[in-house]
């Protein structure tokens, strides 16, 4: 009986107004377009999130040169144009440009564009570094602020064995313990 009263629904419908098809047509376009700009957005932040990342790595591997110099106890640093440079060979990639730098040493300060100082760094001192690094790619003109300090790494200086250490056996056994043969 249930299947009969179906069918007669069916067979006696109109088919579809005009105006239930326009309100179809609204739902799914306002639909559509939330789905599209949670896309848009998603593909944005996605997108400023890899250039952020890109900058910090890029400020990582300026502060890994800076310390590689400050241990080796001499650089010729050069800031001009954006750039940072050891002499003629740059310390980041030149997509990167840059801004603000102050870099601090007991005896000379690096800041000003166009300058170099022939950096006799003392690796017992600390030196204060500062520094806007610019990513040039990017449409958002995005930057990341760098103030750290690299101080002298003289831990493994500090650190002696204990004088009354058991020496070890022949057999590979610690005398104190015993050899467990």
């Amino acid at each position: 009986m249930r299947i009969k009263t179906f069918l007669n629904v069916i067979h006696n419908s109109r088919g579809t107004t005009l105006l239930e098809l326009l309100a179809a047509l609204t739902i799914m376009t306002i639909v559509i377009g939330l789905i599209w700009t949670i896309v848009f957005q998603v593909s944005t932040q996605s997108e400023t999130t890899a250039y952020h990342t890109q900058l910090k790595q890029e400020a990582n591997i300026i502060i890994s040169e800076l310390k590689e110099k400050h241990q080796a106890e001499e650089a010729i640093l050069c800031y001009e144009d954006g750039q940072l440079r050891d002499g003629d060979v740059p310390l980041h990639d030149e997509r990167y440009s840059l801004e603000n730098i102050r870099i601090d040493t007991a005896g000379m300060t690096l800041e000003k564009e166009g300058t170099c100082f022939d950096a006799k760094f003392d690796s017992a001192e600390a030196v204060d570094i500062s520094f806007t690094l610019r990513s040039d790619d990017s449409e958002q003109g995005l930057t990341y602020d760098v103030d750290t300090a690299l101080y002298p790494d003289n831990t493994a200086d500090d650190i002696t064995p204990p004088d009354d250490l058991p020496a070890k056996s022949s057999s590979g056994g610690n005398p104190a313990f015993g050899n467990n043969h």
